[in-house]
């Protein structure tokens, strides 16, 4: 199994600190998702310069009452989680949350470029 290197963007605390209002087992179920992490599992999300989406399952309710989470892989096993939203509250990502996002990876692919 591979070893990841986890990095959390200031959007994915903030949506996950609103997730955790409203789920207080938030931390046990992301614990598990991290731990049974593999990026080859998520769907690429056209428009965002090559970020994938993943849903996890909230305790008791399964993957149509959880989450989905926003990240991008690059070499390395590094992942950046983006974006993280109860389905109940938002399946898609908008147009403008795309743009975000595929700006977001574009510095993150220059900033690797630069350390290359």
């Amino acid at each position: 199994m591979l070893k990841y290197q986890f990095t959390f963007l200031d959007k994915f605390k903030k949506d996950y600190k609103s997730a955790k209002k409203k789920n207080i087992a938030l931390d046990d179920d992301f614990k598990n998702f991290v731990e049974e992490f593999d990026h080859l599992k998520g769907d690429t999300v056209s428009s965002t310069n090559g970020a994938k989406k993943i849903r996890f399952a909230k305790a008791n309710e399964g993957k149509s009452g959880g989450y989905s989470v926003y990240y991008f892989f690059q070499v390395e096993n590094k992942v950046y989680f983006l974006r993280l939203f109860a389905k109940s509250k938002q399946e898609e990502l908008s147009f403008k949350e795309k743009v975000e996002i595929a700006q977001i990876i574009k510095a993150i692919k220059a900033k690797s470029n630069q350390g290359s």
